[in-house]
């Protein structure tokens, strides 16, 4: 009985110090639950390995959090959870996409409809240069949740950066209307920035001005002394021009936006 108060109270001060982002303080109560209850059933131990996890990985102890969700994994193997954690420290904090895509799809095996998997996964396949497979996956993540406001967020950013700017502002436009009490910025801004894109593509045909090449094509401000400022939005469409790279490159203090 009084053991298990302890534990209990153990538990709770260890939950109340991850709460509060005192993550040196949560590690070390829930180390101490660890060692003191190494022979605890694996449905009540691995949220303790999983929890350390998040909280080494806070303090940047990436490989420890690893380790600690492989553990995780091992005492709960049906769970999703500690390969999504792993996934995102594999991914986000190590840049090894291809070994998080390994994890991710684990997670999903295990969970098929969870939303946050799956726009990891598209996330993951995105940053190593797949567009269609995480257009994809993303499509299939608001198959499960159609108003879920990140995955709107990065479908919205595939379709901005691969110029399919109509498609951009639908989308941008959606994130919006599905989520009138949660107006984010960011979609917003891209919402206007794939709007004016979308503008001078149309004026400009999709072709670079100078050479009339449709190759690696780029939007540049016209005046060569302008400044372009990627974290707010600039310019009106008469100020920007579709320029190639080999052109661009000839210009003189060129700004790409």
């Amino acid at each position: 009985m009084f053991g298990n108060l302890l534990k209990q109270w153990r538990l709770n001060i260890a939950e109340m110090a991850h709460a509060r982002g005192d993550f040196p303080r949560a590690i070390n109560k829930f180390s101490k639950l660890i060692e003191s209850y190494n022979s605890a059933p694996g449905q009540e131990a691995w949220t303790w390995y999983l929890h350390r996890g998040l909280a080494l990985r806070a303090v940047g102890k990436q490989q420890d959090a690893l380790r600690d969700y492989q553990k995780a994994s091992a005492l709960n193997p049906r769970s999703h959870k500690p390969h999504l954690n792993a996934a995102l420290v594999l991914g986000q904090d190590l840049g090894q996409h291809d070994k998080a895509l390994i994890e991710l799809k684990t997670a999903i095996q295990l969970k098929p409809d969870d939303v946050d998997s799956l726009m990891s996964l598209g996330l993951s396949y995105g940053a190593l240069g797949d567009k269609s497979e995480a257009e994809k996956v993303f499509r299939k993540a608001l198959g499960v949740q159609p108003a879920h406001l990140l995955v709107l967020y990065n479908l919205g950013n595939l379709y901005l950066h691969s110029n399919r700017l109509a498609e951009a502002v639908h989308v941008f436009q959606q994130a919006l209307v599905l989520n009138p009490h949660n107006q984010d910025q960011d979609v917003v801004r891209n919402l206007a920035v794939a709007r004016l894109r979308k503008e001078v593509w149309e004026r400009d045909a999709g072709k670079c001005v100078k050479c009339g090449s449709s190759n690696d094509i780029d939007f540049t401000f016209m005046g060569e002394d302008s400044v372009a400022d990627p974290d707010r939005l600039r310019g009106r469409a008469s100020d920007l021009q579709l320029l190639c790279a080999a052109c661009k490159s000839s210009k003189k203090k060129s700004n790409v936006w």
